[in-house]
């Protein structure tokens, strides 16, 4: 089941942030930030205000900084970018990392970096925040599959329906509670080509897990999720 046109905004924003996260050490000044709450003094995040390169970068935003975890020596595996838009200041966060991860998480690591964020962008203006495909969330994949069975079985529904259905999930009131203190709440989902991803097909997407018996038997997935959020 493929996302109609509306939804390939969210493949390019993804994209986009591609081009310029790969370049993030590429940035002409960066700060260090203890992380609040974390037990150890040694747990930084480390802001980047990265270089726009000519082309799309150019074209479509006026900055962009990546935030990164760095723990002694190590940089861990999540970083957060965010890039402001040229036509209307509006901006979008995009959470990366390669392997997965809890959501539950995801949400702790950028409430805590969104003190930062706010300091670089007007926090009105957020319009999206971009992850990476339900499957890298063993805890947002058991109860989103948990709940889709529920409603639907193992079948695969129209786009409308799946959407309708993502809206009422547990996910969003989890969201709303992350967009509470930001003043936002969860408008609408972008996942293209969503569709039911069954267990034998689980390490296209997550080739290093090497046991996926925590797994769910399918789950609802796509080429990653854009939660578009309501805008003032």
């Amino acid at each position: 089941m493929q996302i109609g046109n509306p939804m390939k905004f969210s493949v390019l924003v993804a994209a986009l942030f591609c081009l310029y996260a790969c370049n993030y050490k590429n940035s002409d000044n960066g700060t260090k930030t203890v992380l609040d709450g974390e037990a150890s003094a040694d747990t930084l995040i480390v802001k980047h205000k990265d270089a726009l390169e000519n082309g799309y970068q150019a074209d479509y935003y006026s900055k962009a900084y990546t935030y990164y975890w760095l723990v002694g020596e190590d940089t861990l595996d999540f970083r957060i970018n965010a890039a402001e838009h040229k036509s209307d200041s509006t901006f979008h966060i995009s959470l990366n990392h390669e392997k997965p991860i809890l959501f539950a998480e995801v949400l702790q690591k950028t409430r805590a970096c969104y003190g930062l964020i706010k300091e670089d962008f007007d926090a009105t203006k957020l319009t999206n925040i971009y992850f990476k495909s339900p499957i890298y969330y063993l805890d947002m994949a058991t109860t989103l599959s948990k709940e889709y069975e529920q409603k639907f079985g193992q079948k695969n529904v129209s786009y409308n329906k799946a959407f309708d259905f993502m809206l009422q999930a547990s996910l969003t009131q989890q969201l709303n509670e992350f967009l509470g203190p930001m003043q936002k709440k969860v408008h609408r989902y972008g996942i293209e080509k969503f569709h039911l991803l069954e267990k034998q097909y689980y390490n296209t997407y997550l080739p290093d897990v090497s046991n996926f018996s925590a797994y769910p038997e399918f789950v609802p997935n796509g080429m990653g999720m854009a939660v578009y959020v309501e805008r003032e």
